[in-house]
């Protein structure tokens, strides 16, 4: 069995319990400064670095022969430690998980908070910033791991980039430490600082509100007919059949409606709003910062080359561009395996321009057209007022295409 010991924020709050583990431990293993800590314990140090699959597989092997082996971890180890990588390397069976105090769940504290309010993403050695978004996009408080690279100072400028505004920005400096310190400021505010390599930081949001559907089309910022209708919106959501984590292409995006009410099912995922002309940009922005929907990234630009850059997606969304052949075998090419496409047509040709060019890539397709009326005041009265009748194609991408 493999102990792994959580040391909180200050070993000096260890138990009895955890240090008589560390004292009677053949092996510990750890990183250089946990295992700095504890300079007298007897058993041989185990490093992590340079390469943490090479210790993986030593400490399979002793402790597949009996040796007691105990790994030293920051504050929790199932918080974006080491803990998920044994377990996930060994099994349950031969982890146990002694946690310790977390840095998330101290710094909830200090704002008077539970760790159940508050969401945790870590950008400590990471280049993916996707999940700081999406987390923002759902949660009033997000709680972020930051590094020397991702310094708070580049969180909150990466935030106003966004767009984010009315926010309170809270940065926790050597948590449980002698030089402790807690700040509050504005994102304008914490993109001049230069903080602790040990800072951790808690975006606050005021007047949250989650994303919902069923959004009223006047809601958003368009111009005026040219935008998804509500009823088939949803309709198109649901052809979409979005995972949580799924990476999604609106593209000829429009004012963004769909990517961005989509946005509601994306609990980890990211949407791209692909538009090429300028003011309906604009218009997606100002969405996006209207419904807070910050895990939408505008992308200005022609297709197909302004696709290049982004990653694959899981599913596409088309409501413009589909009559283009070239855009059209872009997207399908670039679709992951087994990914959803999702195209909404008016014109007929645009209609047989994609059948015709799903029958030659093999791809099956199914149809359906939804027509309908909604309310519309007139001369005191209430008349039904018609919408275009719009064809919705869906393909699924083979597994081995």
């Amino acid at each position: 069995m493999i102990e792994v010991i959580g040391l909180g924020l200050n070993p000096d709050f260890l138990p009895p319990a955890y240090r008589h583990l560390i004292d009677q431990a053949e092996i510990l293993a750890g990183g250089n400064r946990q295992l700095a800590l504890f300079p007298h314990a007897p058993g041989k140090k185990q490093g992590l670095a340079p390469s943490l699959s090479h210790v993986l597989e030593i400490l399979d092997q002793e402790e597949r022969a009996g040796t007691r082996i105990v790994v030293l971890a920051d504050g929790d180890p199932l918080t974006f430690g080491i803990g998920t990588t044994l377990i996930k390397k060994m099994g349950i069976s031969r982890v146990r998980i002694h946690p310790g105090l977390s840095t998330p769940q101290t710094a909830a504290a200090r704002l008077g908070k539970g760790i159940k309010d508050l969401d945790v993403v870590s950008l400590h050695g990471r280049n993916d910033w996707a999940p700081l978004f999406a987390s923002l996009t759902h949660h009033p408080l997000t709680g972020i791991f930051t590094d020397a690279t991702n310094s708070p100072a580049r969180i909150a400028g990466a935030c106003l980039n966004r767009g984010l505004t009315r926010c309170i920005f809270h940065i926790f400096e050597d948590l449980e430490g002698p030089k402790e310190q807690t700040v509050s400021l504005t994102l304008e505010e914490a993109q001049q600082r230069r903080d602790s390599s040990l800072s951790f930081v808690i975006i606050e949001q005021q007047d949250f509100r989650p994303l919902c559907f069923g959004t009223a089309d006047s809601a958003f910022v368009h111009e005026r007919g040219l935008i998804t209708k509500s009823l088939v919106r949803a309709a198109g959501l649901a052809t979409l059949h979005l995972h949580p984590d799924d990476i999604v292409w609106d593209l000829g995006a429009g004012c963004g409606s769909v990517c961005i009410e989509g946005a509601a099912l994306l609990r980890r995922g990211q949407a791209f709003a692909v538009e090429a002309k300028p003011h309906r940009m604009d218009m997606i922005r100002e969405n996006i910062r209207r419904f807070r929907a910050w895990l939408v990234e505008p992308v200005l630009g022609t297709m197909p080359e302004a696709l290049n850059g982004l990653p694959d997606p899981d599913r596409i969304f088309m409501g413009g561009g589909a009559r283009d052949v070239q855009v059209l075998t872009t997207a399908m090419d670039r679709l992951k395996p087994g990914g959803r496409l999702v195209i909404h047509a008016i014109l007929l040709e645009t209609l047989e321009t994609v059948r015709k060019t799903m029958a030659d890539r093999g791809w099956p397709c199914s149809l359906a057209q939804m027509s309908g009326s909604i309310s519309d005041p007139v001369a005191g009265a209430t008349r039904l007022k018609p919408f275009n009748p719009v064809f919705i194609i869906q393909a699924d991408k083979p597994e081995n295409a």
